[in-house]
């Protein structure tokens, strides 16, 4: 199942999926020190 592609996140979120570089890139300060770009606060 893993290895089939859907368009279920889009139709469910109206987005288009992100790659886990994206996701990634977009979440940097999570993984890192760097506070120039700081993870959102929940």
């Amino acid at each position: 199942m893993e290895d089939q592609v859907t368009d279920t996140v889009e139709r469910v979120t109206g987005r288009r999926p992100k790659s886990l570089a994206e996701f990634a890139a977009e979440h940097v300060g999570v993984w890192t020190t760097d506070n120039t770009n700081p993870a959102p606060s929940m």
